[in-house]
């Protein structure tokens, strides 16, 4: 058997494992945290003919350019209809593609980067593939990217973008007649990883690591350090492009200036950093929801600890570049590849989040797999690798159970928003957290949990749970308008118009220029014989359509 069968061979095991372990997601359904708006609300994946093309193709869709991702959907729908069963599925499915091809790129890159005569043979690129191929497939912080149905961005994502870096190692090392058709792949893969999800602009920056380690083509000649040059550039034409159309896309939800100050973004990366590390180390309490603070102290532990540490991480890599560079290639993968989400340009509400750990990782875990196993043949003593086989053994059922355990929080919305829920610690509206301006209508995340949770439990006919949730939201934020509206039509449904119209009114008060609100409390007016009032809000409802002030 040559070495590329065996490395292929050794990588299928943690990939069937790991596709044991999440057969659990196919007894999910969806949640009711943007799962509408990809799937079960969204008439776009309902054809796959001009209007496709127009909704996902030729223009952003909720702030980001994914049309491969969209595409994927709609051969769900096509073949599932609204059956969350087949849309975890296939999320499943790219899950274990991306885990086997992580073990395969792992196994290539260290038998490269170790050479054929190395003493041991091919234990070690075997061992690194198998230990990082487990450690990709079964860490819960990938469980949000892979059980929730509107986060197979990266799961699509991460199948092209390892491609991508296969097909640029393949052709590296190419003979002639066969390097131009392996480039080609390469940057067709980088294409499609990109239409996938946008975090993947980073790649062309991966490649010039991957040129430092495993690959050491930077102790060439002259020559060839400019051919590595001129070589990425279509690829960094390519990130150019998408970055600008994301920034463009994304501009409406990105904090001002203002609300986070340059000097805060720079803390928060920091923080972001050591929080993502700290929490691929440690992954025991993982939230889908990480609060992002606007105002802060940078001389606290968290954040001046945070700056401390990445720079002694960096510095310390930097130092031993020539002796050990894949220390340094490693670390160097982990920031770049988080470049694009740890806050410098801030989209969104969260501080963090364990779905953006899903590529960062895989390179901290090649490093963890190799290191390991060489630990052990320095030792030189056969008992030190039957101590690696029991550190495997251990490390995959300890991922395995708390990933199993991980993906029950994606059951359904009850379950979901309940962990939501817990893991805030219920703060009251003294406490809650700031976020930047426009965002959620200003809301904690406490306020979103119990506000999502009670439209669930309204649309499965729990009504008075729905109402303890909706008061418990306005208990923590009485300025939240669609909370109001909510609960409003809640009290239409069973009647009780007056109540009703008292919501319908305080959702107006403290949002008036939104159209929804004034047609709806039009059809209280209208069901309590209050024609004039009715016909005063649908005036004003067609004024905020006509003048394009609603934000409906």
């Amino acid at each position: 058997m040559n070495d590329q069968k065996k490395y292929a061979l050794v990588s299928i095991i943690p990939a069937v494992i790991t596709a044991i372990v999440y057969l659990a997601s196919l007894d999910n359904g969806f949640v009711n945290w943007d799962d509408n708006l990809y799937v079960y609300d969204n008439p776009g994946i309902r054809a796959l003919g001009g209007g496709f093309f127009n909704a996902f193709v030729s223009s952003a869709f909720l702030n980001n350019w994914t049309p491969l991702t969209m595409f994927t959907y709609a051969l769900d729908y096509a073949v599932w209809g609204l059956n969350p069963f087949g849309y975890h599925l296939t999320n499943l499915v790219f899950h274990v593609a991306d885990t086997f091809l992580v073990g395969y790129l792992a196994s290539v890159m260290v038998a490269i980067a170790t050479g054929p005569d190395r003493k041991g043979g091919l234990d070690l690129p075997v061992f690194a593939g198998f230990f990082a191929a487990i450690l990709f497939g079964l860490h819960p912080a990938h469980v949000e990217s892979v059980a929730w149905v509107s986060e197979r961005k990266d799961v699509v994502s991460g199948l092209f973008f390892i491609l991508s870096l296969l097909f640029y190692v393949r052709y590296v090392q190419a003979t002639p007649g066969k390097k131009a058709s392996r480039y080609i792949l390469s940057l067709i893969c980088f294409f499609l990883s990109v239409a996938g999800k946008p975090m993947a602009v980073t790649l062309p920056a991966v490649l010039l690591i991957l040129d430092l380690w495993p690959l050491g083509r930077f102790k060439g000649p002259l020559s060839l350090v400019k051919t590595i040059v001129l070589e990425k550039l279509p690829f960094f034409a390519v990130s150019a492009a998408i970055a600008i159309v994301t920034v463009l896309a994304q501009k409406s939800s990105m904090a001002s200036v203002d609300v986070l100050p340059l000097t805060g973004r720079f803390f928060s990366a920091m923080r972001a950093y050591i929080f993502y590390l700290y929490k691929l180390l440690f992954p025991v309490t993982l939230a889908p929801f990480y609060p992002l603070e606007v105002r802060f102290d940078v001389y606290s532990f968290e954040y001046l600890g945070s700056l401390i540490a990445f720079t002694a991480i960096t510095i310390a890599t930097l130092a031993s570049i020539k002796k050990r560079p894949y220390l340094f290639a490693a670390w160097a993968y982990f920031v770049v590849t988080l470049l694009p989400v740890v806050g410098i340009l801030q989209a969104g509400s969260q501080s963090a989040a364990d779905r953006y750990t899903y590529l960062p990782s895989a390179g901290l875990f090649i490093l963890a797999g190799a290191g390991l196993w060489a630990l052990a043949e320095r030792a030189g003593q056969a008992s030190s690798k039957r101590v690696c086989a029991a550190i495997l053994i251990i490390v995959t059922v300890v991922l395995g159970l708390k990933t199993y355990a991980q993906i029950g929080i994606w059951k359904d919305p009850i379950t979901f928003w309940t962990h939501e829920i817990e893991y805030l610690g219920e703060p009251d509206k003294t406490s809650q957290v700031e976020l930047a301006e426009g965002m959620f209508e200003t809301v904690s995340p406490a306020v979103l949990a119990h506000y999502k949770r009670a439209i669930w439990y309204a649309k499965t006919g729990e009504v008075e749970k729905a109402f303890a949730d909706y008061a418990r939201a306005l208990a923590l934020n009485p300025e939240f308008s669609d909370c109001y509206l909510n609960r409003g039509v809640l009290y239409a449904r069973r009647g009780d118009l007056q109540e009703a119209l008292k919501d319908f009114s305080d959702a107006i008060r403290y949002n008036p220029k939104r159209a929804i609100l004034y047609y709806t409390r039009a059809q209280a007016y209208r069901d309590l014989g209050e024609d004039a009032l009715a016909a005063d809000d649908l005036l004003m409802a067609q004024s905020l359509d006509r003048d394009g002030s609603s934000d409906d």
